[in-house]
């Protein structure tokens, strides 16, 4: 059964929020953050870039993560619970949003449309519909040091040597990582009840999810998923993925992030013109 906490309800949840820097009649954008991080991802650039271009921007941390509460019970939280948070959290912005999830968060996007209405989707380098087994594998034999890395990151306890592994696996090879104390402040635990959900996602049935505008964004240095892992989750909404060239996993916070924010205000312009 998901875990609930009466005294710490989903309106508990730290939402952030940057306005849009003149009035629109566009949705609310509703930032869903993936595994290992909070709201802080989303705040040092594609924010305030989309607030700056007319974009009424929203992001929460999950249960436990970031500035939300109950961070000592985060292990205890499933992937269902996540979904749920985030599903009662919908009702606390002013219209229904475009909802806007990374790696888990996009995860967490596709199973709220088979519960809930929203204008449209945009996922980031989502997990996989069969999970994140095959990654894991991968990285098993092929880069040992970077699994180990992310054990540490899950128990807290994140080390100097740690830096260059977490660095080539979030953040394109083009470029140097971030120091470890950048990395520090955006990092943390992450539930291994969520994590063992998204193991064995692929159990689930495949969804039947509605016809909607929906940008399924790929990264083309992504040293977790692949290009065919992230075409499988736009299928499921009738679409194809589309390449972000010289971007790793973290393409939020790669150095090129601009060409994330551009491609999704070209995005949204397109389907959602400001009027």
């Amino acid at each position: 059964m998901p875990f609930h906490d009466p005294d710490h309800p989903a309106t508990d949840l730290a939402l952030h929020h940057q306005p849009a820097s003149h009035a629109t009649a566009a949705p609310p954008l509703l930032f869903i953050h993936g595994a290992y991080t909070s709201a802080a991802c989303w705040q040092p650039h594609l924010m305030p870039w989309l607030s700056n271009h007319g974009h009424d921007c929203w992001a929460l941390s999950l249960p436990g993560h970031g500035d939300s509460p109950d961070k000592a019970r985060l292990h205890q939280y499933s992937l269902e619970d996540y979904v749920a948070a985030v599903e009662a959290t919908v009702p606390r912005l002013p219209a229904p949003p475009i909802l806007i999830g990374h790696s888990l968060g996009g995860t967490v996007v596709l199973r709220l449309l088979e519960r809930i209405s929203v204008p449209g989707a945009v996922l980031l380098a989502p997990v996989p519909p069969h999970g994140v087994v095959p990654s894991a594998s991968r990285l098993f034999w092929q880069r040992p040091p970077l699994l180990q890395a992310l054990g540490h990151v899950v128990q807290g306890q994140l080390q100097a040597a740690d830096a260059p592994q977490l660095g080539a696996a979030l953040f394109s090879p083009r470029y140097p990582p971030p120091a470890l104390a950048e990395m520090a402040t955006l990092f943390q635990p992450e539930s291994m009840r969520a994590l063992f959900d998204l193991s064995w996602q692929g159990w689930r049935s495949a969804p039947t999810l509605p016809q909607l505008p929906a940008l399924i964004l790929a990264a083309e240095d992504d040293a977790l998923f692949t290009v065919e892992e992230v075409d499988a989750c736009a299928r499921l909404l009738h679409t194809h993925a589309h390449v972000l060239p010289g971007l790793g996993h973290a393409m939020m916070l790669d150095h090129n992030w601009t060409l994330l924010a551009q491609a999704l205000h070209t995005w949204l312009q397109t389907h959602f013109p400001a009027r």
